[in-house]
């Protein structure tokens, strides 16, 4: 019989092991280096300052004729060419002070829808729409 060369299947790790030794040298190199530290000093944070400011209503009666006023001023009459410098008057120029818009039950829905754009137009946007209830 005659000798066959058999052949060898063997992996050669050498590449890989000198690889994963260069990774690792980089990698210990780096890693000091990522690392940055920045102090900071951070005030404690303060509580808000909330400026209480008064309400204005404004109510639209069937008639037509708007009230415009505050809980501390009361109220004065006014129209509708007249209802922006009333609002102005009454919440003295803060256009951040909530508006509370009522209207009577026999008021038509598009002069309430009015009422209340022409609110929102003189720049308030704090607008909300004060109800009843059903009992009283």
């Amino acid at each position: 019989m005659s000798a066959r060369a058999v052949p060898r299947s063997e992996i050669n790790v050498t590449p890989f092991v000198d690889v994963m030794l260069v990774l690792l040298i980089i990698f210990m190199v780096a890693a000091p280096l990522a690392v940055t530290q920045v102090n900071l000093t951070i005030s404690r944070p303060e509580p808000p300052m909330v400026q209480q400011t008064a309400p204005v209503f404004v109510s639209l009666h069937a008639n037509g004729v708007i009230h415009v006023g505050t809980e501390q001023a009361g109220e004065n009459t006014g129209s509708w060419p007249t209802l922006v410098a009333l609002l102005r008057q009454k919440a003295q120029g803060n256009l951040g002070a909530p508006v509370f818009v009522r209207a009577d039950r026999d008021v038509n829905y598009g002069d309430f829808m009015r009422l209340v754009d022409e609110v929102r137009a003189a720049g308030y946007a704090k607008v909300s729409v004060v109800t009843e209830d059903a009992d009283g």
